[in-house]
C-alpha cells in the first residue's frame, strides 16, 4: 500500500535492465519480436561510409555505377521495370535481399511472402524507404546505405554490426498510387 506520508526510494535501474528496456522499446517501435539483450546492443563501432569502405569481390560493387539521392542514399536500377513509377505514399510490394560490404547476406524474403510497405510512412529504415522512390513496377534495384540511415551505431539484429553499410537487392513485382484526395472546404 501507498503511503503518502513515506517518501518514495527511487529505484536503482541496472545496465542490464535498462538494455532490455531499450531493446523492447525498439521491438516495440520496429514491429520484431526480438526482445533481449542480443536484440539491441549498446555500442562505440565508427560509422563506415559507402565511399570508402571496401566491398567483398563477391558483391561486384562499384560506386561510380550508382546514383547519389540528396539523402546520401546510393541506387542502381539494374532492371528498369514498365509499370507504375513508386512515390511519396504509394504501396509498393516487393521482394528484397540485405547484405553487408563485406558480403554477407543477413536476410531475405526471396523464395517467400512479398512483403509491402508504403513509401514515407516510416515502416522501414530510411534509407529503404528514400531509395525506392522513383523505382517502376517490375524493376529491380540496388541499394546501398549508410549507418545514418540504416541502423546508425546501434546493432538492433546480431547479424547487422553497428555503424555498417547495408546493400539491397530488391525486386518490385508492383507499386500502387495512392489515389486519396484531400478535400478542402
Amino acid at each position: 500500500m501507498f503511503h503518502p506520508a513515506t517518501p518514495a526510494r527511487p529505484r536503482r535501474t541496472t545496465p542490464r535492465a535498462r538494455h532490455t528496456i531499450v531493446a523492447a522499446l525498439a521491438a516495440a517501435v520496429l514491429g520484431t519480436a526480438a526482445v533481449g539483450t542480443a536484440a539491441c546492443r549498446d555500442v562505440t563501432a565508427p560509422a563506415q561510409d559507402p565511399t570508402t569502405v571496401t566491398y567483398s569481390p563477391k558483391l561486384a560493387i562499384r560506386l561510380s555505377d550508382y546514383t547519389k539521392d540528396t539523402s546520401g542514399v546510393y541506387y542502381r536500377d539494374v532492371a528498369v521495370g514498365s509499370g507504375t513509377l513508386a512515390a511519396p505514399k504509394s504501396t509498393l510490394t516487393y521482394y528484397y535481399t540485405g547484405f553487408l560490404a563485406d558480403g554477407r547476406q543477413f536476410d531475405t524474403n526471396v523464395g517467400g511472402v512479398a512483403r509491402s510497405l508504403v513509401l514515407g510512412r516510416g515502416d522501414v529504415i530510411r534509407g529503404f524507404d528514400r531509395g525506392l522512390v522513383g523505382i517502376r513496377a517490375g524493376g529491380r534495384r540496388y541499394l546501398i546505405i549508410p549507418p545514418a540511415l540504416g541502423y546508425g551505431n546501434t546493432s538492433l539484429q546480431t547479424a547487422i554490426p553497428a555503424g555498417s553499410v547495408l546493400l539491397f537487392q530488391i525486386d518490385v513485382p508492383s507499386v500502387t498510387l495512392d489515389t486519396t484526395t484531400t478535400k478542402t472546404s
